[in-house]
């Protein structure tokens, strides 16, 4: 359920989480996002155990089921689900107003709660909508999750409301990931051209080298890595980056 600690049946104590990610973990960027696993480890036996979790609301808007994304009438259970308000209120354990915070969401992400922290998240979009905090941090959750369609959707609802060049990088990193290269590369180009932070310029060049060496555009590939090494020559994956790609050429000399 990931609302709570994952307990063992065999030494009837609660797992600690061990890890999380989209379930299946299908290789191919258009396949649906339904479902993401939560991995619990047993501290006494060692035995691992697999929680798997609907995706529920990206979106939610008033009335959305927060279990599983449906639209129930006012009143009545969810049509998808079957759950009543107050049952999957009290189910996803944030039946109490007290429970919904923006601190308590995160510190149920960092336990692996995850479905405990996005129905926190949800709860709170559902009364403030234009809060560019709460959409940018769902989106990072579904990103750690690899749910990059999630991501993306939340990405964007956040930038609409408030500027942030490092959510923008977010944003193409999400779209690189869902094999839209085009998407991610117009986002880099953007930031490039106008980005005041020498930081942001200097991870937007980088990442649009990826891009490039991805691609087989060497030359520009190679003039984007210098250029994030010129401005930020104290962040080791920029030396990273350049070092693959001469090591994936075979190109040792120029790679050591």
């Amino acid at each position: 359920m990931s609302t709570q600690p994952y307990k063992c049946e065999s030494c009837d104590v609660d797992g600690t989480f061990a890890s999380a990610l989209k379930y299946p973990e299908d290789k191919d960027p258009e396949s649906k996002e339904v479902t993401y696993g939560v991995i619990w480890q047993c501290p006494e036996c060692h035995e691992k155990s697999l929680d798997l979790c609907p995706l529920g609301p990206v979106e939610p808007v008033k009335g959305s089921c927060l279990n599983c994304g449906g639209e129930p009438g006012e009143g009545q259970p969810c049509p998808d689900c079957g759950m009543a308000h107050d049952e999957m209120l009290a189910f996803l354990r944030i039946e109490e107003s007290s429970s919904r915070t923006f601190e308590k969401a995160e510190s149920a992400f960092d336990a692996g709660l995850y479905r405990h922290g996005f129905a926190i998240l949800d709860a709170l979009l559902q009364t403030n909508p234009d809060d560019a905090k709460l959409w940018a941090s769902k989106g990072t959750q579904y990103q750690i999750l690899r749910l990059n369609q999630a991501a993306a959707r939340c990405y964007k609802r956040a930038l609409a409301l408030a500027p942030n060049p490092l959510l923008d990088v977010a944003l193409a990193c999400a779209l690189s990931d869902q094999d839209d290269p085009g998407g991610a590369l117009a986002i880099y180009d953007a930031l490039i051209e106008r980005a005041d932070a020498e930081e942001v310029h200097a991870i937007a060049r980088a990442n649009r080298g990826n891009l490039h060496e991805a691609a087989g555009n060497v030359e520009l590939a190679i003039a984007d890595y210098e250029e994030a090494i010129r401005q930020e020559p104290s962040r080791t994956t920029h030396y990273q980056n350049y070092c693959r790609l001469f090591t994936k050429r075979k190109r040792w000399e120029e790679a050591l």
